[in-house]
């Protein structure tokens, strides 16, 4: 029993002293010393915030402190328990006295309570003691002009309405500044509050603003332009959320929804033009919103009583250096180096001005717009406006844009009809797919096109009257408007007639379909048809260069002018077979064989005579106008245009070249004068042009105007970079695919999921819900129910995912979806949306969701939501190697899935310019084809064609699916049905209006060899 006791009594004591020593020790080897470096105390007060590692030694000290106490609380209990055990009888065990628990809970109080408002107390030190080397005064900002060029002078020229906010007690600086949306401005709180006196007589140094202070707070930061004062935007702005924003500074209180919706529609109106955007409410980061003066703020400027609520320490003017920083503004084509002055009062930090830089802004201001009284009395005087006179970039060359977009479309369906099995496409650059998405950001092809068919449906009744179309305006809104040369009554009740004006008016609200009935009666008629730029009403211009004749552009920019001209020519969707002859112009041609350069305006005339020939003898009276309507002689009749830029080379006797050469060919102009087949356009001299109603682009008091029509045009200008990356990304078209690649299949992602039983034969994935992207976009369920989306966007989220697989970030698909930012709480909208509509139509498992719900970039797709492109690779990749009967079995099911072109009727601009387009055709035409194959071994002709027509509801006219519906035709000895195929290829062909393609040679092969060895079979017989 006494044995027992012992072990008992040295286990206790060895586990207590392993409990005093190894906890301890334990801490210390995981958290380090517990006390804290001067390093990291410095770093703490200098970024007036406590690190994580140091808020971690703190609560490590405090452990260290607590253990300490308990240690020596254990000993000294221990010890007092030994001396009584050994002291006798007579000794008695008393309690210790109170030792420093009080102490020591205080010490632990302060340590704990001191982390937790560290942040804060160093948030507002350094603060205040910027502060107080100021005083405190208005927070008052002041624009205005006279000042020397390159320094702020910094006075008070008069005061505004400070925006004060009454303390509740529980507010503090960040608090604040976050409640206004703008935590940066909390050391400016600080600045701005810093000595002023409180309710109780009190200055406040920091911490808590008391119940009942008035904190003065921040104006609104306005960088100066040469329009006046402007909101630099940022990603969540809105035209409301500015208009809201300044008027409640600038009226010191709260202002009405009626009050900033006013206001709201006079900002769009003013800044619509300036940014160019074809919704007039659109605004995009970085870019600035001019703040007009609005009749609250000039009447709460005017009647504002003056404030006594600051300090009356009066303004102390000083000069101030502002620094060079450059911001995205409105351009000023003057280029002017004059910095702006703004005189402000300290201690405000100035506003920085903007180094104003030329650069083109779309489309310019209306004529009626007057200048802003905030705008600088130079500049109101110098031009009308701060924007440049001309829409430069590929983002306004609409006729370019789809003239190349549809090149380029044809091109790789060319591309894609001559591909094999085997053939991959190559990933497409960067720079290559922001050029092709930023030309199908216009949207261009379906105005054209109403154009297009708009001349050809009055073509006949203008020509019936000897009259013709000279230029056009084409609406945002879908209304076409045709100045005629010559008078016409319009025969047909949806066009009006203006005889002020001398022309015809469509309706917005005529459909395509109407005008299409008409239109086919004739050809195009104006095929030198070019788009000239915009007007200010917001419709867009076109010329007929052949109808005018002749057309001078008088301008800085001509040569921008003449090279969007020159472009738009090379790839115009209205010309067939049209000659085109450049002078000065390089590198403009975008691979046209019809586009040809001349060393001289001389040569190029000459030049232009031969290709026209005998036109002028043969059309006599007639204008080709009415020669292409009638389609007299079964001829074109196409034009011959010269684009010269001239050179301006002065030759020995003072005179210009290039105006020599155009006053030796005064025979020419006359046949240029309109209607006989030839068309100049040229950037000759002013002194040269006749004043005799001719057809003029000049430039003058800011503005392009178009003579004679008194048109206000912002023309569109081009560089050589615009033209060469449209180049680039045409020539790409011509070797896009790899043929013959060892690569057996195109590569398409196949979802990772566990096969069903069924399923696992085939290859095919186990699925919940199906992506339909062959045909029109759907999603189904398995039990065929169709999901439902209340936003398109949420549909194409849904597309986008299911062909991103590798890397389904939140920034790719927010990039792909909008070409421009939006809100986080949009696309939050749009996911959500989704989200709900997958779920209506099947519920995921449980604690799952069809797409997942994270905390990082990645937006990952259910692994059991496929897309028929990944159903059909995983059945093709199965197939492979397999004997016919089990690789149709395994095909048919894929093939069947296809139901059109891929993304049929959707406009989304991603996936050609990703190249993902190209690459579900190539998967579909190489399932087709090797489904067919199988068929044609085992002697099935109903299956290949029944297979070839699967893969032609892809794209029409494959050379392989064709060849082997010629084959399975020649194996019934069916030559009616040969060459009803080889007529559909045909048809297929002339179908692509740029094609301009000649049959495949293996194809042409094939038709002879087919066509001859059945008539020989045929004599044989007989």
């Amino acid at each position: 029993m006494r044995f027992s006791r012992t072990v008992l009594r040295v286990l206790a004591f060895g586990l207590l002293v392993a409990a005093l020593v190894g906890v301890p020790i334990v801490v210390l080897s995981v958290v380090g010393s517990p006390v804290p470096g001067a390093d990291e105390v410095g770093n703490a007060w200098r970024s007036r915030q406590l690190s994580s590692d140091l808020v971690v030694r703190i609560g490590a000290a405090v452990f260290a402190l607590l253990w300490l106490w308990f240690a020596v609380t254990a000993i000294a209990e221990l010890w007092h328990v030994i001396a009584w055990r050994f002291g006798g009888p007579g000794v008695r065990l008393a309690p210790l006295p109170p030792g420093p628990s009080g102490l020591i809970r205080g010490v632990v109080r302060f340590i704990a309570l001191s982390s937790v408002s560290a942040t804060a107390t160093f948030g507002s030190v350094v603060p205040l003691v910027r502060a107080s080397v100021l005083p405190s005064m208005p927070a008052v900002m002041v624009a205005s002009v006279g000042a020397s060029p390159g320094v702020a002078s910094v006075g008070a020229s008069h005061t505004t309405a400070t925006p004060v906010h009454r303390a509740t007690g529980r507010e503090t600086p960040y608090s604040l500044a976050a409640a206004i949306g703008r935590p940066e401005l909390r050391d400016r709180i600080i600045e701005l509050n810093a000595g002023r006196f409180g309710p109780g007589g009190q200055q406040w140094q920091g911490g808590v603003f008391p119940a009942g202070m008035e904190v003065v707070l921040p104006q609104e930061q306005a960088v100066p332009t040469p329009l006046g004062p402007a909101h630099v935007v940022i990603a969540g702005d809105s035209y409301w959320e500015i208009a809201d924003d300044h008027l409640s500074t600038a009226l010191a209180r709260q202002a009405t929804p009626a009050e900033v919706l006013d206001y709201t529609l006079e900002l769009v109106s003013y800044n619509h033009p300036l940014l160019g955007h074809r919704e007039p409410a659109l605004i995009v980061p970085g870019e600035l919103v001019v703040l007009t003066d609005s009749p609250l703020t000039e009447a709460a400027s005017v009647d504002a009583p003056p404030t006594d609520r600051l300090s009356d320490t009066p303004p102390i003017e000083h000069e101030v250096a502002l620094p060079d920083v450059r911001l995205r503004a409105v351009a000023d084509p003057a280029g002017s180096d004059a910095t702006a002055v703004v005189p402000v009062v300290v201690p405000v930090v100035p506003v920085v001005p903007v180094d104003l830089e030329p650069s083109p802004v779309p489309r310019g201001v209306p004529s009626n717009r007057t200048p802003s009284a905030n705008v600088p009395a130079r500049a109101a005087d110098a031009r009308p406006s701060g924007v440049l006179s001309y829409a430069a970039g590929l983002g306004a060359a609409l006729m370019l844009s789809a003239g190349a977009v549809g090149l380029l479309e044809t091109r790789r369906r060319r591309q894609l009809r001559a591909s094999t099995v085997g053939a991959r496409l190559a990933r497409p650059l960067p720079e290559h797919a922001h050029t092709e998405v930023l030309l199908r950001s216009l949207d261009a092809s379906e105005r054209l096109a109403r154009l297009d068919l708009a001349l050809r449906s009055v073509a006949p009744s203008l020509a019936s009257q000897a009259s013709s179309v000279s230029a056009a305006l084409l609406y945002d809104t879908g209304e076409v408007c045709l100045f005629l040369r010559g008078s016409a009554a319009p025969d047909d009740a949806a066009w009006k007639l203006d005889p002020h004006a001398n022309t015809w008016r469509l309706s917005g609200t005529t459909s395509l379909a109407a005008l299409a009935q008409r239109a086919r009666l004739c050809a195009q008629p104006c095929p030198a048809m070019v788009h000239l730029g915009g007007v200010a009403e917001g419709g867009e211009l076109f010329v007929d260069v052949e109808a005018v004749g002749t057309l001078t552009v008088h301008s800085p920019h001509a040569r921008r002018v003449l090279r969007s001209i020159a472009a738009s020519l090379a790839v115009s969707p209205f010309i067939d077979a049209a000659r085109v002859f450049t002078v000065g112009l390089d590198g403009i041609d975008l691979g046209s064989a019809n586009i040809e350069r001349a060393e001289s305006l001389d040569a190029a005339l000459d030049a232009a005579v031969l290709a026209l020939g005998s036109t002028g003898h043969l059309a006599g009276g007639a204008t080709t106008f009415n020669l292409r309507v009638a389609g007299a002689g079964g001829e074109a009749w196409e034009p011959a245009i010269v684009v010269a830029a001239a050179p301006h080379r002065v030759a020995a006797d003072g005179v210009h070249a290039d105006d020599a050469a155009a006053v030796l060919h005064q025979d020419l102009r006359a046949a240029a004068a309109g209607g006989r087949g030839m068309a100049v356009v040229t950037d000759m001299a002013v002194a040269s042009a006749p004043d005799d109603g001719s057809w003029r682009l000049v430039f003058a008091d800011g503005h392009h105007v178009l003579e004679p029509l008194g048109l206000r045009v912002q023309p569109v200008g081009l560089s050589e970079q615009d033209v060469a990356a449209v180049a680039a990304l045409l020539a790409t078209s011509d070797d896009s695919l790899i043929i013959d690649s060892p690569v057996s299949a195109p590569t398409v992602v196949v979802a990772a999921a566990a096969p069903a039983a069924q399923a696992a034969e085939a290859g095919e994935p186990e699925w919940a819900l199906l992506v339909r992207l062959f045909g029109q976009v759907q999603v189904v369920s398995s039990g065929d129910v169709i999901v439902e989306c209340e936003r398109s966007k949420a549909t194409e989220l849904i597309v986008w995912l299911g062909l991103h697989r590798e890397r389904p970030t939140r920034g790719a698909a927010r990039t792909a979806l909008w070409d421009l930012d939006v809100r986080d709480a949009t696309f939050a909208n749009v996911v959500s949306d989704a989200r709900r509509a997958l779920a209506r139509a099947i519920l995921p498992a449980a604690g799952e969701e069809w797409i997942a719900r994270t905390l990082t970039e990645e937006l990952p797709l259910h692994r059991q939501v496929v897309t028929d492109a990944e159903l059909l690779a995983a059945r093709l990749e199965r197939s492979r190697g397999l004997r016919s009967l089990d690789a149709i079995e395994v095909l048919r099911p894929g093939v069947d899935l296809l139901a059109g072109m891929p993304l049929a009727g959707t406009g989304y601009l991603w996936p050609d310019a990703e190249g993902i387009t190209s690459s579900l055709v190539l998967l579909a035409t190489t399932a087709a084809t090797e489904l067919a194959n199988h068929y044609l071994l085992l002697g099935d002709v109903d299956g290949v064609f029944w297979a070839t027509g699967q893969g032609l509801k892809v794209l029409s006219g494959h050379e392989e699916l064709i060849s082997l519906r010629m084959r399975a035709h020649a194996r019934r000895g069916d030559l009616a049905g040969v060459r009803g195929e080889w007529e559909s290829y045909e048809r297929a062909l002339a179908a692509d209006s740029w094609a301009a393609a000649e049959p495949a040679a293996k194809l042409v092969a094939l038709r002879r060899e087919l066509l001859a060895s059945n008539r020989a079979l045929a004599v044989e017989g007989a």
